[in-house]
């Protein structure tokens, strides 16, 4: 099941804002693998609370004290499962690695790629991100031109297998967004990549 935490915030925002006038509770659900976020938050009385377990919430009273206390799944799915079921499904990012100063994907991406196929059609996406990047191997200018062929060329592959081209749209960055941060001229080949958005 898939939990996205924006509700919660948005509750926690009205609680630190001090205009509730009713109780409030907050409760911090994962992320899909388990990931827990935190959210930190001063009751009227200034005691400070740090929320940041899997299932624990917070109830804050009409007098602004809280309490907090785990809870668990099944508890928060009987009540709040039919509005978490309505939220729409968070974006899913998939990642393509390329060779070095080429714009020709590894094999074993490639394999990665066709298995992605099949998630992206499920999911019945409205819009594509096909982000290119590179390492900092090379002028910028030159990576910069690099990491928009190879953005393009998971453009293409996606247009023939099947996924609208209306729906894609191509962003790149060269090396100015790597994913290991290297000294400058270095070579990296997890830099090589383009990162795939689908939402």
């Amino acid at each position: 099941m898939k939990y996205i935490y924006p509700l919660i915030v948005a509750v926690a925002a009205l609680t630190l804002s001090g205009c509730a006038q009713k109780e409030v509770r907050i409760i911090l659900l994962p992320e899909d693998g388990g990931k827990v976020g935190k959210i930190e938050l001063t009751d009227k009385s200034g005691k400070s609370y740090t929320v940041d377990k899997a299932w624990e919430q917070v109830e804050l009273s009409k007098d602004g004290k809280a309490k907090s206390e785990i809870t668990s799944e099944q508890a928060v799915m009987a009540q709040f499962g039919q509005t978490l079921s309505a939220l729409p499904i968070p974006p899913a990012t998939f990642m393509i690695f390329f060779k070095s100063d080429s714009a020709e994907i590894l094999g074993a991406s490639l394999k990665e790629l066709e298995g992605m196929l099949g998630q992206i059609k499920e999911r019945k996406p409205n819009q594509i991100i096909c982000a290119g990047h590179s390492d900092s191997l090379g002028e910028k200018s030159y990576n910069k031109s690099l990491s928009l062929k190879r953005a393009e060329a998971v453009q293409k592959y996606l247009i023939k297998h099947g996924i609208d081209k209306n729906i894609i749209e191509i962003s790149y960055y060269g090396d100015a967004n790597p994913l290991v941060k290297t000294a400058p001229g270095a070579s990296n080949a997890k830099n090589r990549r383009v990162e795939i958005i689908a939402r």
